[in-house]
């Protein structure tokens, strides 16, 4: 089975090349070569996502059975303060990323998020509706209802607080932006009054393979085992990688969330 994996150098995308089963033969597509020293084990195309044309000349060459769509701008404070320039990516890029699919019959898993919730009433199931808060949670929303009124084969996967083994040159996720903070000798404010089912990067890999590979359709939501505050979660992180019990105490400190828009 020939999979199309888009954004090869972000967290997930990382995480399905390294996970991907014997089955697979995977073609991964990268906005830019970022210089990594260890070339991921498969085809490798240039490609961004917002190019119409050339996304659908990539997909025409490719000739996949799945297209996994992981390509977007994740950063949640970037998202409010570059709005035109995300949704050119997170909403036209899954655009460009659709109409070919329809025209060569490939099923597409299009990655959302658990920000498609507003947070006030979890846990959340797959038929639950929508009520995002932020900018970023609305386009993901968005880029969903593209996927849906299209007529492809699909799903719909929304992971939660995804963690591992970024880029080196890549954005940081939760448990490598800790880490880095602590190991400069930085405070880092946690808020122990936020929950959520944190989930390991390559699990999460491994559950979109199991999904591609029982031809699954809908909406799925993928998390981890357990529920932790972020404060939590913080203290596991920093305890697994080896920082001094000590230093975790003096590194992290606890807070209460600012929640403005819970507001009447």
């Amino acid at each position: 089975m020939r999979v199309l994996i888009t954004g090869g150098t972000g967290l997930l995308g990382r995480a399905l090349i390294a996970t991907r089963p014997p089955w697979a033969e995977v073609v991964a597509t990268v906005r830019r070569a970022l210089g990594d020293p260890s070339p991921p084990p498969c085809v490798v195309r240039e490609l961004d996502v917002t190019d119409r044309a050339g996304v659908a000349a990539t997909v025409a060459a490719v000739r996949p059975d799945w297209v996994v769509h992981t390509a977007s701008i994740d950063d949640v404070d970037y998202t409010e303060t570059h709005p035109d320039l995300t949704r050119e990516v997170n909403v036209g890029g899954t655009e460009n990323v659709v109409c070919p699919c329809a025209e060569t019959d490939a099923r597409l898993a299009f990655i959302s998020s658990n920000a498609v919730f507003d947070g006030l009433a979890p846990p959340y199931g797959e038929e639950d509706p929508t009520s995002p808060v932020n900018q970023y949670g609305k386009l993901k929303v968005e880029g969903e209802q593209l996927v849906l009124a299209s007529g492809v084969p699909h799903l719909l996967i929304r992971p939660i607080l995804m963690y591992g083994w970024n880029h080196p040159r890549g954005r940081p996720n939760p448990a490598t932006w800790l880490m880095a903070r602590l190991g400069r000798g930085e405070q880092v404010r946690v808020v122990d009054d936020v929950f959520s089912n944190p989930i390991f990067a390559d699990h999460c890999a491994q559950a979109i393979w199991r999904t591609i590979e029982l031809d699954q359709r809908g909406c799925l939501h993928l998390a981890g085992r357990e529920c932790l505050s972020r404060y939590e979660f913080a203290r596991t992180v920093a305890r697994v990688l080896g920082t001094r019990p000590v230093s975790v105490e003096e590194g992290l400190q606890r807070m209460q969330a600012v929640r403005d828009w819970r507001r009447p």
